[in-house]
């Protein structure tokens, strides 16, 4: 069960579809379960109103010419939902009620305000921690447009509970591979951080910058530019990291003061190399196993975490497991579901006795 993203899309917006996928050639198509409260009580997940479609059918059939690229994946099985337009959120549950290695992805359709998100949310002591959120800062052209997007995500986030809006920077809304920037170009997107900040700021946000396989923010030259050119605080992906060259445990030691929020996530490293040559696509890696359960990858994850707890860290650490199904629909139980109770596992017996040690 994944959470995944598609674009150019029927109304070529950006939508990001709660679910079960399967990809055919040339188009896709999405099957969401229809689940009952009961069961989402059960998983103590977040909750996502069901919004059938005209014909009442529970799938949503996607355009012909879209892209597809997993991202935060559920900690329990889903089986209910919905097609969702709209950023992807996670949630996360009230200190009090469940740890902080848990979370879930909670989704806003068109049928389902950012209010009733929050109040849904509550009834299972859950709020949301906020959206991965592209944009474009280094193309002045895109400014206005950026600008008003931002504030409009910012205001979404705001009205449903959230605290982060998790930025990675594209070359384009096609995620284009990305190559070097004029000097002019970094300047405007050091300029545009510091507006996002303000925004983010206004609506009660923690921006927090997501370096990430093919966009502008990648490799460990980039990551160094930014931390030198404006004051953004860091979404440190411990996977994404790696693959871009900057060692996560080092990053957390070295710029813990920038660092807002973590993303757990191993990786295989020797999958890498095709992938940042352009000779391989981040999905057809994955495919391979590019990302593996946490503890069983080539990122010192237990690291990470030790460097930033002895340092005081107070913000939230999401389990973050990209998957691909290539083998069809997967058991109930069985899956990518597996893939994060060996994480938490590894979490639990290993990383956890480390820190407290």
């Amino acid at each position: 069960d994944v959470d995944a993203d598609f674009r150019h899309c029927l109304d070529g917006e950006r939508m990001h579809v709660a679910g079960r996928f399967r990809a055919g050639a040339g188009d896709a198509e999405i099957v969401v379960e229809r689940g009952t409260q009961d069961a989402f009580r059960e998983m103590g997940a977040a909750a996502v109103s069901s919004a059938e479609d005209e014909d009442g059918g529970w799938f949503h059939e996607l355009g012909k010419n879209f892209r597809l690229s997993q991202k935060e994946t559920w900690t329990r099985p889903i089986s209910a939902g919905t097609s969702i337009k709209g950023p992807t959120t996670a949630a996360k549950a009230t200190p009090d009620s469940r740890p902080k290695t848990a979370m879930a992805t909670a989704m806003a359709s068109s049928k389902l305000f950012p209010a009733e998100v929050k109040a849904t949310l509550a009834t299972y002591d859950m709020t949301l921690i906020g959206g991965f959120t592209p944009v474009i800062l280094h193309d002045a052209a895109m400014r206005e447009a950026t600008i008003t997007e931002a504030r409009r995500v910012a205001d979404l986030f705001q009205r449903a509970g959230a605290t982060e809006f998790i930025s990675a920077i594209v070359m384009d809304p096609d995620w284009s591979i990305p190559r070097p920037l004029t000097l002019d170009e970094r300047r405007h997107m050091m300029e545009m951080f510091a507006i996002i900040d303000e925004i983010c700021a206004e609506h009660g946000l923690n921006q927090v910058m997501h370096s990430h396989v093919q966009t502008l923010v990648e490799t460990d030259d980039d990551i160094q530019m930014v931390l030198d050119g404006c004051d953004v605080n860091f979404c440190l992906d411990t996977g994404h990291m790696a693959i871009g060259g900057t060692d996560p445990v080092a990053f957390a030691q070295q710029a813990f003061d920038r660092v807002g929020h973590v993303h757990l996530k191993d990786v295989n490293l020797s999958l890498v190399p095709p992938v940042l040559a352009r000779e391989k696509s981040l999905m057809a890696a994955t495919q391979e196993g590019l990302f593996t359960p946490l503890g069983q990858g080539d990122v010192d994850i237990a690291g990470v975490v030790e460097a930033l707890e002895s340092r005081g860290y107070d913000g939230w650490y999401v389990i973050e497991q990209d998957t691909a199904l290539t083998d069809g629909l997967p058991a109930d139980g069985e899956g990518p579901i597996e893939q994060v109770i060996t994480s938490m596992d590894f979490l639990r017996t290993v990383v956890a006795p480390r820190v407290s040690a």
